[in-house]
Parts: C-alpha cells; structure tokens; sequence
C-alpha cells in the first residue's frame, strides 16, 4: 500500500495489479485486501473514510467480486461501488484495458475508467 493521501478520493480494489495499473496511469490511491474475500481491517477502512472525501469500490464483475462488493458495502454503506456497464465482458479493468489495447482503443480504455470513476 502506497498511499499519498492528496486524492479527493481512493479506490478499494481486488489485487495489487489494480494498484499498480491505477498509479501507473492516473496517480490514483488505491488499496486492496490479501485477496478479494479477505477484507481490509477496520482500522485502515477507518482511516480510509477519515483521509479521503470519498471512498469507491470496484472489485471483479464475476460472481465472487459482485458478492465481495455487497459485503463492503453492507458493512461500509458509505462505500461508492463502481461496476462496469453490462456491455464489458472483461472482469476486472486491468483485463479490459488488455483487451482494449489488443484493439488499438487504450486510450478510450482509459477514458472509460476516468470517466466511471469522475463522474
């Protein structure tokens, strides 16, 4: 976890290759769990909804990233879920922004998730 808190906002995520992917391309903080089933503890959530205006969740589309987001944010309703239109067959945006760059259409990749994300 590198977070600079300067954000408005932070992004809980599944994996370090979201962590990676959000710096890499935005300068975005952003956190995950040890894995997507195991939460991140109540003292860094606490810390999270005290350093950041705004808290967003955005774990896989699939089955057991739906049902991980439900369990944040019925613990933490303050959490802001992001979800991938129905039209994105990718499960996760690092997969997507793949597929998209195997199409010669990152940059609109990345518009997509700006635009999730500030909206």
């Amino acid at each position: 976890m590198q977070l600079k808190y300067i954000n408005a906002f932070c992004i809980i995520t599944k994996a370090n290759k979201e962590i990676n992917f959000f710096r890499e391309h935005f300068d975005w903080d952003t956190v995950a769990g040890k894995s997507e089933n195991t939460m991140i503890p109540d003292h860094m959530m606490k810390k999270l909804f005290t350093s950041y205006k705004k808290v967003f969740i955005w774990l896989d589309s699939d089955i057991p990233g739906i049902n991980a987001q439900a369990k944040y944010i019925e613990k933490y309703p303050n959490l802001i879920p992001i979800i991938y239109p129905s039209y994105v067959t990718q499960k996760d945006v690092t997969d997507r922004y793949c597929y998209m760059k195997s199409i010669s259409m990152q940059q609109a990749a990345l518009e997509e998730i700006k635009t999730l994300v500030i909206k």
